[in-house]
């Protein structure tokens, strides 16, 4: 059973396998029609690259729009294309963004080898880089400086 979940905008890229992927993997967990592919360019691109683009939203029954709306209050994910999302990924961050005073949260960003590529941003660099996950394991719920821009989730407004 699919999840309800928040708006979802993946930012296009120009690497479509990647955008692909990312919403094969959305569509999977998530109904289409919380999700929208944003491509702020989409009017200075090719028309070639542009109907490639329109194509693959089409091919997942999600929208494309060149400027992401706001609604205030929403609660919107923002990611890249190419993020991969695996198990039960958006829940945890909900139930975070929930907690008194949180205004974003964002995920334990990993490698393909499994180390982490990123735990939020600390210092002027991703925390924990190069670690094993059970580097990150006493993190949840811990503020951070910053977050990283794979995929964040946030309220709009507040």
């Amino acid at each position: 059973m699919k999840s309800p979940a928040p708006a979802i905008r993946v930012h296009a890229s120009t690497n479509f396998a990647h955008l692909r992927r990312t919403l094969r993997r959305l569509v999977s967990e998530c109904e289409p029609e919380s999700i929208a592919v944003v491509a702020p360019r989409l009017a200075l691109m090719s028309p070639k690259r542009r109907q490639r683009i329109r194509d693959i939203a089409a091919e997942f029954g999600v929208t494309i729009c060149e400027q992401a709306i706001d609604r205030p209050g929403a609660v919107v994910v923002d990611m890249e294309a190419g993020v991969d999302v695996v198990g039960d990924w958006l829940t945890p961050l909900l139930a975070e963004l929930q907690q008194p005073g949180v205004r974003a949260v964002a995920p334990l960003v990993l490698h393909l080898d499994g180390t982490i590529a990123a735990a939020g941003w600390a210092d002027g660099q991703p925390w924990l880089a190069g670690l094993t996950t059970e580097d990150a394991q006493s993190l949840s719920g811990r503020p951070m400086a910053g977050l990283g821009s794979a995929c964040v989730v946030h309220r709009i407004g507040g």
